[in-house]
């Protein structure tokens, strides 16, 4: 099983240990049934052997001190392999591109760094203590040969027929668990959909109810999939217990009969053995959905893995000290977006234009023009279908793709506040609070210890402290996308006629998306898209435009 592996490569140094220790725990418990068995024999008697109680205090203690040590160390593993796989997962993810990230999406590879690697978490632990059921029943065999090689025999063609039987019903659990888990992948996503979209769930009555059916109906189905298992592996449970009872009874009714080995103190001695064998049997076949569980877990988890592993794209480091950044131009640059059913998506290009150090550039277009995928494009978030982008006139290949993007901080129109301020350079702490006043944030949130206040704040606050974060990031190009838009006009008017004239003061280039006309004298040019085409451009300054 693939989760036995996985526990017996990730386990380590603590392999060797985490076998010994759990067949000494198998041993030391026959050795109990053995000393208790021969303890009351003594007893049955009126008498007392002083060894025995000395030998069950002995055993007794490795049984604690070796089952203490599987469990700490299983604990440990188990949270290792998790913690393993969720960075694993992690750095697949950060490394890869934007465009293939997208089209795998996201409510996937939450389910699998959360809710499958849990599924494995909680399961590990049951796991190896069904292990020690089955160290346990084997030793437990071997002592009914001891007393009975007839008992032995019938023991063990019971539990073979049991293990069998098992499995046989297994396949069909399997199945069951199988469906129930795709069933409730799309209850996952029907949450996705209604937290991601619950601007547009609030506005459309009709589809907040379709919505709801929706994931009614996935919830429901994932229910019913579930009792389905349930019911089945409780059926598997109780028969095999019925069956357990049943082999008892052959060992006290039917083996002193046969055997003449089968005297009194035998038979009782059978019965406590089989007595003593149907608790750690119950636990190995009440554990099976869990192995069951984990293995499809680990199973998703590899599909999204792999996923991954096919749209990875090859990490170069920047180079330490970039040379100085003085032009900045796509040349002929087509992009267009996959269509799922194979038709033609929507796509930029071809265009081409060019942006100088130290300019301030506006793009303008309606929405659907194109100005996000261009900016995206530019970014060297998305690989263009044909064209170049260059940078000081050197093409960016897959080598310096890194120290392409370190050229921008960036405000995009669907911009993430980090909580921490993540690969922001040594920060002027009175720089940060005098951005945060002009802002108008001082009162709301403050920069201490390499970090903001606090993230709760308004739509129009969380961008201006986006601008904040992108103007401390201190990079060469500023790209803005309809920063504005969520902006009253008082601080529409410090960023046009403040915060643009002095990052332009301060060396840098600012690319920005905007539609405030009003503005448009703070730009040396003004480029214009429509339908993916830059198709006009308005010039106070600086070099022209090639249209595609």
């Amino acid at each position: 099983m693939e989760i036995l592996q996985l526990l017996l490569k990730e386990s380590g140094a603590s392999r060797t240990k985490l076998v010994m220790f759990s067949v000494l725990g198998g041993i030391s418990g026959v050795l109990l049934l053995a000393i208790l068995n021969s303890a009351a024999a003594v007893a049955a008697t009126g008498g007392v052997k002083p060894p025995l109680v000395v030998f069950f205090i002995l055993t007794i203690s490795i049984s604690v001190l070796s089952q203490k040590f599987v469990w700490r160390t299983t604990t440990r593993t188990a949270e290792d392999i998790v913690h393993g796989i969720r960075m694993r997962m992690m750095r697949k993810i950060a490394g890869c591109g934007l465009e293939n990230l997208e089209s795998i999406g996201r409510a996937e590879l939450y389910a699998a760094v959360n809710q499958q690697a849990y599924s494995i978490s909680i399961s590990i632990p049951p796991i190896i203590i069904s292990l020690q059921s089955v160290v346990l029943v084997a030793f437990t065999i071997a002592y009914l040969a001891y007393l009975s090689l007839l008992a032995f025999v019938l023991a063990s063609t019971g539990i073979i027929a049991g293990i069998a039987y098992s499995i046989s019903k297994g396949r069909e659990t399997n199945r069951l668990i199988d469906i129930a888990i795709a069933s409730e992948q799309k209850v996952y996503y029907s949450l996705s959909d209604l937290l991601e979209g619950f601007k547009e769930v609030k506005l459309n009555h009709r589809r907040e109810a379709e919505l709801m059916a929706a994931a009614e109906n996935f919830s429901f189905a994932a229910r019913n999939n579930r009792i389905a298992t349930g019911a089945l592996v409780a059926g598997t449970f109780i028969s095999t217990q019925t069956a357990l009872y049943f082999l008892l009874a052959v060992l006290v009714f039917v083996v002193p009969q046969f055997s003449f080995e089968a005297y009194p103190t035998t038979v009782i001695k059978l019965t406590t053995a089989g007595l003593f064998m149907i608790g750690p049997i119950n636990s190995i076949v009440a554990i099976m959905p869990t192995f069951t569980y984990a293995e499809a877990a680990i199973a998703a988890i590899r599909r999204t893995e792999a996923l991954l592993d096919r749209n990875q794209e090859a990490r170069h480091a920047p180079a330490s000290k970039p040379p100085p950044f003085q032009t900045l131009a796509l040349d002929q640059i087509a992009y267009e977006y996959k269509d799922p059913g194979g038709g033609k998506g929507f796509g930029v290009g071809p265009l081409s234009f060019d942006v100088k150090a130290n300019e301030v550039v506006f793009i303008t277009g309606g929405n659907g023009s194109g100005k996000t995928t261009m900016l995206r494009v530019l970014l060297g978030l998305y690989t263009p279908k044909s064209g170049t982008v260059l940078v000081n006139g050197a093409a960016v290949e897959v080598e310096n793709l890194a120290e392409h993007r370190s050229l921008f901080s960036t405000v995009l129109s669907d911009y993430h506040l980090f909580a921490r301020s993540y690969g922001l350079p040594r920060i002027d702490a009175a720089r940060a609070q005098d951005l945060l006043q002009r802002m108008g944030l001082a009162s709301k949130t403050s920069f201490r210890d390499g970090n903001f206040d606090t993230l709760d704040l308004s739509t129009g606050q969380r961008k201006r402290l986006a601008l904040v974060v992108a103007i401390l990031e201190d990079r060469p190009v500023m790209v803005f996308d309809e920063w504005a838009a969520d902006q009253d006009p008082a601080f529409r008017r410090i960023f046009y006629h403040e915060i643009i004239p002095e990052l332009r003061s301060a060396g840098k280039t600012v690319i920005a998306v905007t539609h405030d006309e009003k503005y448009f004298d703070c730009c040396d040019r003004e480029l214009h898209m429509i339908e993916g085409q830059m198709v006009q451009s308005g010039t106070s300054g600086g070099s022209g435009l090639a249209a595609g």
